[in-house]
């Protein structure tokens, strides 16, 4: 730098000085224009000027003395940064030039002391952000300013200055051609940020909505689970509705309700068979001597094949007006079983009271309750227990009478498409 007497030491009423064009990196000295306090218009563009202020701990402060200064031209010097303060004794300064530097960084006492500012020219830069402390100074003497090609980052830093842009009456050169860098190519004017997400806390209203989406999911959550069964059995009834609908030869039975084909639905396990076949069916469709005559419908005999077993399952049960399901231990280990008698206790408690339950052995309540359906139903109903084989022959005649009345009972009014009763094998 050069040292010793500033050369412009004598001219005391300069007032514009044009030192652009050079390279004065090397001979500016901290005091070279103190003398020069009545000067208004310095160009000092296209000059390597950035060693002066590169070491932000000793800049060189080249602009000491300039008091009077209106207009300063600092373009195109490669400034990385702009020191603390270093227009802290320019206060009459009111236009600023800092175009095609590589400035990325303005901190809040960049522009200290700028109170007059009006225009200000950051383009073609490193910026990302701006930050109000930055522009704090002139803020309301502020006319002109262009902030053009330079890589902004549209987040919620920000924020602020997207906001100023909307409300100030400063015109902005260029604004509609301003992009982001992040997200590439987005216009700074349709980047909004969103202020639940930048405030850094949620405003009350947001904790309303968000609680309330919670609670209301919670509760959806809760009420599909309760209702598992019931949309299941909807969905497949919908389904069996249309099946049976285009089946040819649709039967309906004398003295019956035409909307049903049978009149129980008899769901029990494969390993109850025997007691099935053998005590039960016998009972029910007439084939002793003296009996009452019931349409049962078999799981081998009636359902079709090529449909799944659940179509199958609902099918019969929604053209049946009475469930009988054989609770024994062999019954609760099945699955299907236990969707059979989940099925039917919906229709059961949705249509009408069309399930009937007969206890096989001795099942006993510990083991219900580990099959909540089931044992809600025991609770909330009488069942019929089957006395065993070494009962007399009273008790069995008393077991069979009550079985027939359920089953040849009709239930009314009668709500929805019927309830089920066919016989299927587990």
């Amino acid at each position: 730098m050069m040292a010793g007497k500033s050369p412009f030491r004598h001219l005391v009423n300069l007032e514009m000085l044009d030192l652009s064009n050079n390279s004065l990196s090397r001979i500016l000295a901290p005091d070279i224009f103190k003398s020069l306090t009545k000067l208004q218009v310095l160009y000092l563009q296209h000059n390597n000027l950035y060693h002066l202020w590169e070491d932000s701990q000793t800049p060189v402060d080249f602009l000491t003395g300039l008091t009077s200064l209106r207009k300063a031209d600092l373009s195109y010097n490669g400034f990385h940064k702009i020191p603390d303060g270093a227009f802290k004794n320019t206060t009459h300064l009111q236009i600023l030039l800092l175009a095609r530097n590589q400035i990325a960084n303005l901190t809040s006492s960049s522009f200290e002391g700028l109170s007059s500012l009006r225009e200000l020219q950051l383009h073609h830069n490193n910026l990302n952000v701006i930050k109000e402390t930055s522009f704090h100074p002139f803020l309301e003497s502020l006319q002109s300013l262009s902030i053009k090609e330079n890589p902004w980052l549209c987040n919620c830093e920000l924020e602020w200055f997207r906001k100023w842009i909307d409300k100030t009456d400063v015109n902005i050169t260029d604004l509609g051609k301003t992009t982001c860098a992040d997200p590439r190519g987005t216009s700074l004017l349709d980047f909004w940020p969103s202020p639940y997400v930048c405030d850094g806390k949620l405003r009350p209203m947001y904790y309303y909505i968000i609680g309330g989406s919670v609670l209301s999911a919670l509760l959806l959550v809760l009420l599909l689970w309760c209702c598992r069964w019931r949309i299941r059995y909807c969905l497949l009834r919908g389904r069996a509705r249309q099946r049976y609908r285009r089946r040819d030869g649709y039967r309906i039975l004398p003295g019956r309700d035409s909307a049903y084909e049978s009149d129980v639905f008899i769901s029990y396990s494969s390993l109850d068979k025997g007691w099935v076949e053998g005590i039960l069916r016998p009972q029910l469709d007439g084939t002793g001597a003296d009996q009452e005559r019931f349409h049962i419908n078999i799981h081998d005999e009636t359902f079709v094949a090529g449909e799944s077993i659940i179509e199958n399952i609902t099918g019969a049960i929604d053209t049946s007006r009475k469930t009988l399901c054989i609770i024994s231990r062999n019954y609760l280990a099945s699955n299907w079983c236990k969707y059979e008698h989940d099925v039917a206790m919906f229709k059961h408690f949705g249509d009408r009271k069309c399930l009937i339950l007969i206890r096989l052995d001795d099942v006993n309540n510990s083991e219900l309750k580990q099959h909540d359906l089931i044992y809600q139903v025991t609770q909330q109903d009488t069942y019929l227990k089957w006395p065993g084989e070494r009962a007399s022959s009273i008790e069995k005649k008393v077991f069979w009478e009550k079985l027939k009345e359920a089953v040849a009972k009709r239930e009314a009014p009668r709500c929805g498409s019927g309830c089920c009763c066919c016989c299927c094998c587990c």
